[in-house]
């Protein structure tokens, strides 16, 4: 299967015998070349004609979904730092097992950007990984009424960080937080688990788990479109 190309231009040249045409396309990527329609077939293909050039950017789409990986994931951990603060200025001793478990994804994410030499897409898988465990343990520990939950919203970013035209890779992730959600959300606890069924915490946490949530929203918004 051909991979859909982000076309800077195109142009079409003299058509041919029947339906069959010439047309010149380049992309960001790739350099430009002509392609011939055959209208027997319906298929396209690439002819001779072809512009060489000195340098190749095969990689500058994966190069570009890493950074975005790396983007998200430095903005979760931060994320979480700010939620450890929260914890341990509220109530250290009652918090503790959630602090500590916060601390471990926090250390966990700071260490997707080392994963990129290791394959394409294995932070951006780990990173999924880790934001749905993260997001779900929160909400059973804390309970519906923190609105943790919130941050499921931002699963959309998953298809930036594999891109969108592999489907197979993102689709998988995308289906377990939303299955995860559903499961999770109705038996999870309104108040959450013992040491954390505060409704003044729970107030704090969904407060800044929306400003959370506004702050990554803008930041990959920002960067996609940059």
């Amino acid at each position: 299967r051909r991979r859909a190309l982000l076309v800077f231009g195109t142009r079409c040249q003299p058509r041919l015998q029947g339906d069959d045409i010439l047309f010149f396309m380049e992309s960001f990527v790739e350099p430009g070349a002509t392609y011939k329609y055959d209208s027997d077939s319906g298929e396209v293909k690439k002819t001779a004609f072809v512009v060489n050039e000195p340098v190749t950017l095969d990689d500058a789409e994966v190069v570009r979904r890493q950074r975005l990986t790396n983007m998200f994931a430095l903005a979760s951990a931060g994320n979480l730092i700010t939620h450890v603060a929260v914890f341990c200025l509220y109530d250290l001793a009652g918090l503790a097992y959630v602090i500590a478990a916060d601390v471990v994804f926090f250390a966990a994410m700071l260490a997707v950007p080392l994963l990129h030499q290791l394959g394409d897409n294995l932070g951006a898988h780990t990173l999924s990984a880790l934001s749905i465990v993260a997001i779900l343990f929160s909400l059973v520990v804390l309970g519906r009424d923190s609105q943790v939950y919130v941050y499921f919203s931002l699963s959309g970013i998953i298809l930036f960080m594999f891109g969108v035209e592999n489907a197979r890779s993102w689709l998988p992730w995308f289906a377990t937080a939303f299955v995860g959600l559903a499961v999770f959300l109705p038996l999870s606890p309104a108040l959450g688990l013992v040491g954390a069924s505060d409704p003044l915490l729970q107030r704090i946490v969904s407060t800044h788990s929306m400003i959370n949530v506004a702050v990554v929203n803008a930041l990959i918004i920002y960067f996609v479109l940059s």
